[in-house]
């Protein structure tokens, strides 16, 4: 299955990435806010898609260039899913997406992938 994304997953985020604002590791505080819970950060989702892509068996190559952007938030408890599709074979560049336990996209864009050095 997908890995999830639960609130303690926040707080271990958190201390990684030194990012403790109240609203993402505080319960209650996270309640009072507009989207009336804790969500994931978006960087959650892009870390699951480059998880998801060194995942993939695609060891020849590494990531070149990444481009995307946020699109929805993730409440918490949820799941997150990666998924690619190579749009364009002569420059590795595959259209990506990640999406929550209920199918809305929280993250899209493109990632280009290149031969790793030695690997062709």
């Amino acid at each position: 299955g997908a890995p999830g994304c639960q609130p303690e997953d926040t707080l271990g985020y958190a201390a990684l990435t030194t990012a403790h604002a109240a609203r993402d590791v505080d319960a209650g505080v996270a309640a009072t806010t507009r989207l009336g819970g804790q969500i994931a950060r978006g960087t959650m989702a892009l870390n699951r898609l480059v998880t998801g892509i060194g995942q993939s068996g695609v060891d020849a190559f590494r990531i070149d260039h990444v481009q995307v952007r946020v699109v929805a938030p993730t409440p918490l408890p949820n799941r997150l899913v990666a998924r690619a599709v190579l749009e364009a074979a002569a420059t590795g560049t595959y259209s990506v997406a990640v999406t929550r336990d209920d199918g809305t996209e929280v993250l899209s864009g493109t990632v280009c992938l290149v031969p790793n050095e030695g690997t062709s």
